[in-house]
């Protein structure tokens, strides 16, 4: 590459002696050893028809989209079983994608027709933004899953591209105990409404805190700093369960809100100290869990 990028003649021949390549190009020649192709590692997985799943194209890159800002961006070894997204295959049918960074969890949930539930995997964070990177550029409307144990294949058979992803071999945590099953309060309210309240307030908060104080049918958002000042707005919400006041990271909140879908969001709220569930309304295939911080 280094030499095509610095040659200034149009056109290049390549031969190919014994075990070198030749590189001419008007008076410069280049001499390039190669290596034994045997030892190129097989890395194309020999795909068994009864163990390929399908996707819509479009249904896999919302799922993948609605999880993927809760991986953790550290690459650590001691955290690299959340720098990716879990492929959780489960009996019946079901892909859930699941992303975690030890505040916070994404999980979108897809119900398929699927005779044999292949293991489910954990993929890099690397390897998931490239799979999405293709997905938004791709025109195939199906896309084609094979995974042999260790590798996973992704096929596009319209863009004519074959993507071979090697999964983690990191034990993911175990998300299902984190989901809260039991509630002190819950909270209906408009998802464009919130979003924007959110957003204006949070000026104030210069990405610290925002406290929700929630009682009857208001919910009263406030966020200070020394820098900026203070800053409290309103808005009409569906209420049941106690009053309560909370606060959250106005970040954690913001792309939560932004991944809902629906024209209201549901916040599940356990207490002031313990994970609370944002979901859209109407649709359970979609739920967010975030730890509140401590009021100041």
């Amino acid at each position: 590459m280094d030499i095509v990028k610095n040659l200034s003649f149009e056109s290049i021949d390549i031969y190919l002696e014994d075990k070198n390549i030749k590189v001419i190009a008007g008076k410069s020649e280049f001499l390039l050893p190669t290596m034994d192709p045997e030892e190129f590692p097989e890395i194309v997985p020999n795909k068994v028809e009864e163990g390929i799943i399908t996707f819509e194209r479009q249904k896999l890159l919302s799922m993948i989209e609605r999880v993927i800002f809760c991986a953790l961006r550290d690459s650590e070894n001691v955290s690299r079983n959340l720098n990716g997204i879990y492929w959780d295959f489960r009996e019946g049918g079901y892909l859930t994608l699941v992303a975690a960074d030890g505040y916070r969890l994404a999980l979108s949930e897809l119900s398929m027709d699927i005779i044999n539930t292949p293991p489910s995997f954990l993929l890099s964070l690397k390897s998931m933004e490239e799979l999405l990177n293709v997905l938004r550029s791709s025109k195939t409307e199906n896309v084609e899953l094979f995974f042999d144990g260790a590798r996973v294949l992704f096929f596009l058979d319209d863009d004519n591209i074959e993507i071979i992803l090697n999964v983690v071999d990191a034990t993911f945590p175990d998300y299902v105990r984190i989901i809260p099953q039991a509630f002190k309060t819950k909270v209906i309210t408009s998802t464009d409404l919130f979003l924007k309240v959110l957003k204006r307030v949070s000026i104030a908060a210069k990405n610290d805190q925002v406290k929700m104080e929630i009682k009857d049918s208001i919910m009263e958002l406030t966020a200070k700093s020394p820098e900026v000042g203070l800053a409290v707005e309103e808005l009409e919400i569906e209420k049941e369960g106690e009053d309560i006041i909370i606060a959250y990271s106005p970040k954690y909140l913001r792309e939560a809100i932004d991944h809902i879908g629906t024209s209201e969001v549901e916040f599940n709220i356990t207490s002031e100290s313990s994970q609370t569930m944002i979901k859209p309304v109407g649709d359970d295939s979609y739920m967010y869990i975030v730890m509140p911080v401590r009021l100041k």
